[in-house]
Parts: structure tokens; sequence; C-alpha cells
């Protein structure tokens, strides 16, 4: 969906199906997932660390996880009411409060929502499966070490 993303070739992207788009993205998104567990694993204090499904399955996980970034990167800096004003403004995005919002600019061309179709979703764990083995192995190790199962 994102024609602007810098780290691949959004347009190459556009034109493969399922399999092959998947197999290109994981060429290259793998690199940025290693560095990504390994400061997710290893953090120091200066690291933030928020998971995708804390901030996405739940508003109050999204509240929480609004509220751990403000402090960790505003830390005596605003004030309670700039806290509480920001906290307001930001729950029209989160999209259990809002499921119809959508505020990619690139959606707004065309009808697509913010989420998922569900076949298609299942059309790219399909294509997962059909990586090359030993790319798909790195997956599945950053996989269990930042303790996610492992499908199969």
């Amino acid at each position: 969906k994102e024609l602007n993303n810098d780290l691949m070739p959004g347009p190459e992207l556009l034109v493969l199906g399922p399999e092959e788009g998947t197999a290109l993205t994981a060429e290259y998104m793998l690199p940025v997932m290693e560095s990504m567990a390994s400061i997710f694993a290893e953090p120091d204090n200066n690291t933030l660390r928020l998971k995708f499904e804390e901030l996405t399955e739940t508003s109050e996980g999204f509240d929480r996880g609004v509220g751990l970034w403000l402090d960790h990167f505003f830390p005596n800096m605003i004030s309670t009411e700039q806290r509480e004003a920001i906290l307001e403004a930001v729950k029209q995005f989160d999209e259990n409060r809002n499921p119809a919002d959508d505020y990619n600019v690139f959606n707004s061309l065309n009808t697509t929502k913010h989420g998922s179709d569900p076949a298609c979703k299942e059309k790219a764990s399909e294509a997962v499966l059909k990586i090359e083995t030993s790319l798909l192995k790195r997956f599945q190790e950053l996989q269990m070490r930042l303790g996610y199962p492992v499908g199969p």
C-alpha cells in the first residue's frame, strides 16, 4: 500500500504477485528485523520497547503505549495538562476506537481501508512458507528469540 517506502522497491512490489512480493520483502526486511530484534532482546536504558500487539489489541493498550512513549521521549518536558491533551488527541488514531478511519494518504486515493483483507492476509501467510528455506529459517529464529510461536 505504501508507494513511498525507502526500505524496499515499492514500484516493483506493486507488480509482483503474493509469493514473489513476499519473497522480495523478506529479503529486504531481514537486516531491519535482525536489528530490531537485537534492540528488543537486549535493550539499554535509552531504548523504549513497545510491542505492536500491545498497542493494537485494545484501546487500553494503545493508551498505555502512547503514555510510555510520551514519558520516554518527553520526561519532565511537558506539563500534566499537555500530556493529558496529547493522550486525548491521539485517541483518534486508535483503530479499536475508530475502525473505519484511515490516515494513510495513499489509501485515500482508493477505497482501501486501514486493515488488511482477511483473504489477502491468508495468501500472505501461505506465501511466507514458500520463501527460500534458509531465509524462512532466519525469520523463525527471530520469532523464537522474541518469544513468538513458530508456525509450521
